[in-house]
């Protein structure tokens, strides 16, 4: 029974790190996905409750999760399979990613908008500005392993060396992600990599006085 048990754990903690992996990836697209609509109704997101909209992220997930679960499963998965996933997937992160900033961008510094839309604004701005390093540096890191699968598929240039450079690639995805999604956060980043803001103390105060009179700024004419 205490092997069973045992089997059981081992299984537990197979599923929490495999989860910690993919949950990179899952946040991305939850935080892409959220601001696009966040951006559609920005008149009043913070005001209406629309539950179809995190149902409708999380169906979309299953989606697009169950057939890939089949596909490895079965073993159906092909060269071709893999690289246009992975190309869909950076494309759509892309695209999605430069839709919110740029439609954010544009209309941010809009004098009709009111007090609660320039808040929605910022915080799109804010939440996109966050992931901006993280989505360029996970498609450009896509984007490399599928010229170096393709380059040893068409069999232009061959070598054990190739070989080796994909699968280490590949292996160390996760952790190229987690460093970068570290240094993007501003708490995540003071925490593990303190030396980047060391002589930035005064700058980040002077900043926080700027934005708090911007803020009563606008709460004060939000009531004229």
């Amino acid at each position: 029974m205490s092997i069973i048990i045992s089997s059981l754990w081992v299984q537990w903690i197979e599923l929490v790190i495999g989860k910690s992996i993919v949950i990179l990836y899952q946040y991305g697209f939850y935080t892409i996905d959220e601001r696009v609509f966040a951006t559609i109704f920005i008149n009043d997101y913070e005001k209406k409750s629309r539950t179809w909209i995190p149902i409708l992220i999380v169906t979309v997930i299953h989606f697009l999760s169950i057939p890939t679960s089949y596909i490895m499963i079965e073993n159906m998965t092909t060269i071709e399979i893999a690289l246009i996933g992975m190309f869909l997937i950076s494309t759509g992160f892309s695209t999605g990613f430069l839709f919110v900033l740029k439609f954010n961008r544009r209309i941010e510094f809009k004098k009709t908008l009111t007090l609660s839309q320039k808040f929605q604004v910022k915080e799109n701005i804010r939440a996109i500005s966050i992931l901006r390093t993280f989505v360029l540096v996970v498609a450009a890191y896509m984007v490399l392993i599928c010229f170096i699968v393709t380059l040893l598929y068409l069999k232009i240039v061959q070598g054990a060396v190739l070989d080796h450079l994909v699968d280490n690639l590949i292996s160390l995805n996760p952790i190229v992600c987690s460093l970068v999604l570290m240094s993007c956060s501003k708490v995540w980043s003071r925490k593990f990599f303190p030396a980047k803001y060391f002589h930035r103390e005064i700058d980040t105060s002077i900043v926080m006085i700027d934005d708090t009179a911007v803020y009563f700024n606008q709460l004060k004419n939000a009531w004229i």
